[in-house]
């Protein structure tokens, strides 16, 4: 082993990632909406895990997983808000949420920098709104086909007068992650994340229930 490779194991060794090693850490998302019934909010607590992949080799990958629900608001009258764990095409976009806030990118970027930044957090982290995850409602709890979804910069549009984005906040904590709200509003949630909500069209036109998957949802 040459002093160069020395010396990069030297520092992966002292960021926790060195060899098969990984990093884990829980985060916690907590939504806060205003209502006319004033300030509702619901937070989630999701398991992050990093690991370095084929190391040593060229093309040497930092890989992640997530494990737990998205974060969902009841904002009464049988509505609700979820903040899903993913973001447009990014299915791993929870995991990678906080890396990519701390070095302030847009573009998918996964440096042992920012994981190490990422996991030594204090506090609650403003989430910038060009890093918002995807938030949908269902017009329908019971019919995942009408899943629909919601602007942020414009909660009044789909819930009416009163209703606006208060805050979106993620923090690393040591509480445990806890499942089951997600899946007691959600009977019908399968137990396989790739499946959509909905059969694709003969259309020719994706539905948006098309593009929601149930791992969005929860992640097991």
């Amino acid at each position: 082993m040459n002093r160069m490779l020395v010396a990069v194991f030297l520092v992966l060794s002292s960021l926790g990632l060195s060899g098969c090693g990984t990093y884990d850490w829980h985060q916690k998302m907590t939504v806060e909406v205003e209502t006319p019934l004033g300030v509702k909010s619901g937070s989630a607590i999701t398991s992050v895990s990093w690991w370095k992949n084929e190391f040593f080799k060229d093309g040497a990958a930092l890989q992640s997983s997530i494990k737990g629900e998205a974060a969902v608001v009841d904002l009464g009258g049988g509505h609700y808000l979820f903040a899903l764990l993913s973001h447009a095409d990014d299915s791993g976009y929870m995991a990678r949420l906080a890396p990519r806030i701390v070095v302030d990118r847009d573009q998918l970027v996964w440096s042992l920098e920012a994981i190490t930044r990422a996991k030594a957090l204090s506090g609650p982290l403003e989430v910038p709104p060009k890093h918002f995850p995807m938030l949908v409602t269902f017009t329908d709890i019971n019919d995942p086909k009408s899943v629909k979804e919601v602007n942020p910069a414009n909660l009044g549009a789909t819930f009416g007068a009163g209703y606006a984005l208060q805050s979106l906040t993620l923090e690393v904590t040591d509480e445990p992650v806890l499942g089951g709200k997600i899946e007691s509003l959600l009977n019908w949630l399968s137990a396989y994340p790739e499946p959509g909500l909905c059969k694709p069209s003969n259309a020719g036109i994706i539905p948006f229930c098309r593009k929601i998957h149930h791992g969005d949802l929860i992640r097991r």
